[in-house]
């Protein structure tokens, strides 16, 4: 049976069938698997998932995935899913909709009618580095131009501490004005050498005209030598991420059978204790539990422990992710 490839989930209702993209560079057309309140937008997966592919055969579905998201995003809000998340089957994938159901709302509620968009912000790094050396005392630069070892340990610790000092003052001066146009900011990791700083918004649309005219102030203030790539609107890839936890029916099966669990039965915290309780060997020896001490230990627990994980995710099934922001 061809697993279940899951590119996004929205509210029920926010577009039908004939509304979903069919130029996606994807081998087969997508599908609408509706829940009770929500419904997954879904492409049969390739053998094996993702997992089993090459780096630059994975970049493709990557390309696909960004084209259904902008495709959803213009019908309704739509949140998207980790890149490679499975279903076994559409049965599945609904029931997993269902239970996931608090986390979605409480995800849906956060968002709003708002939309991500993200910034990157640049500097000419040769001229940067030109200035902060031509300021350093002459001797120090001659020294350094004659190759003396010190001298040049001691002009790159200076221009190390010079550069990250100059970047995190413009980078608190972007985020400080970002910061009048939107309740929600997630600074990320620069992704090149000339990054000063990148930052994900949460606008409302109506705010986009008041953000550029921020861009034109900031771009003033800083003279026209900073670069600002205003990438937008997309999904809230980085404030409201899909992660699907699925187990396969048959890690279901086994781990009810191992913790002692009907398959209607919500005690599952109580069943592990239980089990755990059982697999000590200290206390099965105290008993008297021959039987028990013969079959407890170290692996006996770890297989226990993970039964209770399996069931946990088969309970919640779905969590949502917030791209962790970069520390100073």
């Amino acid at each position: 049976m061809t697993e279940l490839l899951v590119f996004a989930v929205m509210p029920k209702g926010t577009l039908s069938r004939a509304d979903l993209p069919r130029d996606t560079g994807l081998p087969t057309a997508l599908r609408l698997i509706e829940g009770d309140a929500y419904s997954a937008v879904t492409g049969d997966a390739p053998p094996g998932g993702l997992a089993g592919l090459e780096r630059s055969a994975i970049l493709p579905w990557l390309l696909a995935g960004q084209t259904v998201m902008d495709h959803l995003r213009r019908h309704g809000c739509a949140l998207p899913v980790s890149l490679g998340s499975l279903a076994e089957d559409e049965m599945r994938l609904a029931q997993a909709l269902h239970r996931g159901a608090p986390a979605l709302d409480a995800a849906f509620d956060m968002l709003g009618t708002r939309q991500e968009m993200n910034l990157a912000v640049r500097w000419p790094v040769e001229t940067v580095v030109s200035e902060v050396v031509a300021a350093f005392p002459a001797a120090l630069r001659d020294r350094a131009a004659a190759g003396t070892g010190d001298a040049l340990d001691a002009v790159a610790t200076r221009l190390g501490e010079e550069i990250t000092v100059r970047r995190k003052r413009i980078r608190q001066r972007v985020v400080e004005r970002l910061e009048e146009l939107t309740e929600d900011i997630i600074e990320t990791q620069p992704s090149d050498p000339a990054g000063v700083v990148d930052v994900a918004l949460l606008l409302e649309p109506s705010a986009e005209t008041a953000l550029d005219a921020v861009l034109e102030e900031l771009d003033g203030e800083f003279d026209g030598r900073l670069t600002f790539r205003l990438v937008g609107p997309l999904a809230p890839y980085n404030f409201a991420s899909v992660q699907l936890h699925l187990p396969a029916r048959h890690e279901i099966a086994a781990a009810r059978a191992l913790l002692g669990v009907g398959e209607d039965d919500p005690e599952i915290k109580t069943a592990y204790r239980r089990a755990a309780l059982g697999a000590h060997q200290d206390l099965a020896l105290s008993r008297g539990d021959v039987e028990v001490v013969e079959a407890a230990g170290p692996d006996r627990m770890v297989a226990i422990t993970a039964a209770y994980r399996t069931l946990l995710a088969d309970a919640e099934p779905i969590s949502i992710r917030r791209q962790e922001a970069v520390r100073d």
